[in-house]
């Protein structure tokens, strides 16, 4: 049980360590929402699916922040005991400063807990349900944007041309050629025009208005056929535009599983999983560098007893910044064979 001491420090702790998660997270999120949401909006999204698609960005953010805001939120808080001499008092009183460590430890395991479970859980299931909704999206959204005096080809064996296309999908003076059947390629001309989605049924379908329709088989090229409708249905194969499947899983969408099998499958075809294991070890290291933290801001924190509360924070950001570079460095000498991946 946590005593009166401890639950004086957390209180000390928390308030920044919460205030430092909320803004380093948002600075972090800031580039993506600015890419991604101007994206989305470009290609129609809704703002409820923009606030979907941002949201599954977060845990990415929060992987870096938590230990990040733990080492700022500890420094600040030790860095106000030691400018208001609250250590040299606890000192005073036969309280040693490693007493600190016993609530600090409690907070770090809890951050660690919290940043292993967005590792290994949220981060996969975000970034992989990102990829998925922008992925439709950008599917659905190309392939019912037809650009007046654009030819559009992203329909498999169709190519779509409209003097005019209107926002709700309908077109005038429109051409489509149907090279389905290479060896009975139609031409369809139609006054009017429009692309028929049904996600539920699954069905992707354009409909012509007023026109006609030219033929000739290729066996018989002397053999010229023309036919006049008032409507007729052009059926597109709905697999490019409601792809059962997303998009493969990258290694940061993996679970440690998928990881795993991904890795004998590497080897199985004498390739060495480097990039899987990196990532496997990411999943455990970034975690455990809220101990790590919390132990450096512990040391520092008790030191510093004159520069206050605006030094513990560019202690902070310089040592995380520091501990950044070299993780990142390290990765690139154990790819370069230097050192051994664990």
């Amino acid at each position: 049980m946590l005593g009166i001491f401890d639950r004086y420090v957390l209180r000390e702790v928390i308030t920044p360590f919460l205030l430092a998660l909320l803004l380093l997270t948002f600075a972090l999120e800031i580039p993506p929402i600015l890419d991604q949401g101007e994206r989305l909006i470009t290609h129609g999204a809704s703002w409820s699916v923009v606030v979907r698609v941002l949201a599954t960005l977060v845990p990415q953010s929060l992987g870096v922040t938590i230990p990040m805001a733990l080492l700022i939120g500890v420094l600040i808080a030790l860095g106000r005991l030691a400018v208001d001499r609250e250590i040299v008092a606890l000192e005073a009183c036969g309280v040693s400063p490693a007493r600190l460590l016993r609530p600090l430890a409690a907070l770090a395991l809890v951050a660690t807990a919290a940043t292993t479970y967005v590792m290994i859980v949220a981060l996969p299931a975000a970034n992989q349900a990102f990829r998925e909704i922008t992925f439709k999206l950008i599917m659905t959204g190309t392939a019912t944007k037809v650009s007046p005096r654009v030819f559009f080809t992203e329909f498999p064996a169709k190519v779509i041309y409209a003097r005019d296309a209107r926002p709700d999908n309908t077109w005038s003076d429109v051409m489509v050629a149907d090279n389905t059947n290479p060896t009975d390629p139609q031409l369809y001309l139609a006054k009017k025009g429009r692309l028929l989605l049904d996600e539920a049924k699954r069905t992707v379908e354009v409909v012509l208005e007023d026109g006609t329709t030219h033929s000739v088989k290729m066996q018989e090229p002397d053999k010229y056929q023309l036919a006049q409708f008032k409507r007729t249905v052009i059926v597109i194969n709905p697999e490019s535009v409601f792809p059962r499947t997303g998009p493969t899983k990258g290694f940061q969408e993996m679970t440690i599983a998928e990881l795993k099998e991904s890795m004998a499958e590497s080897q199985r075809q004498n390739l060495f999983p480097h990039n899987q294991i990196m990532m496997w070890q990411n999943k455990y290291s970034i975690p455990v560098a809220c101990l790590a933290f919390m132990l450096v801001a512990l040391g520092m924190g008790i030191n510093n007893r004159r520069e206050g509360h605006l030094a513990s924070v560019v202690l902070g950001i310089a040592f995380v910044f520091v501990y950044y570079i070299l993780m990142y460095m390290a990765e690139s000498v154990a790819k370069g064979g230097l050192l051994g991946h664990w």
